[in-house]
């Protein structure tokens, strides 16, 4: 009879152990992470490269509202609609302001 040798089984849904960061790699990703300006970078540099970001962001989750249009497999109402639209043309708004140096407070939203 022969002997079946044990295979190494694939690492499923199992998390594996991060590696060590150095004090820097953590440090660098903390700020990147959470945008602040780096000490070797000017507000200028600090800008294009948090906005490139955000902007990233913003427009992946402007890509997640517009599946929600799908019939398939959502119901709305109209009302529903228009409440969503004018909460992102409001935020748009408010982010306009804030460069045309007019400040607003922030604003909720519920369906």
């Amino acid at each position: 009879m022969a002997q079946s040798r044990a295979r190494p089984r694939p690492n499923r849904g199992k998390r594996m152990a991060k590696q060590p960061k150095t004090k820097a790699q953590a440090d660098k990703e903390f700020l990147d992470t959470y945008g602040y300006k780096r000490e070797d970078e000017t507000k200028a540099q600090a800008f294009s490269r948090i906005a490139s970001r955000r902007m990233g962001q913003a427009l992946d989750e402007i890509e997640k509202l517009e599946s929600l249009s799908d019939k398939n497999n959502y119901e709305f109402t109209d009302d529903q609609v228009t409440k969503m639209l004018q909460a992102l043309q409001e935020g748009c708004q408010a982010v306009a302001d804030r460069f045309a140096g007019k400040v607003k407070g922030k604003t909720a939203f519920s369906v």
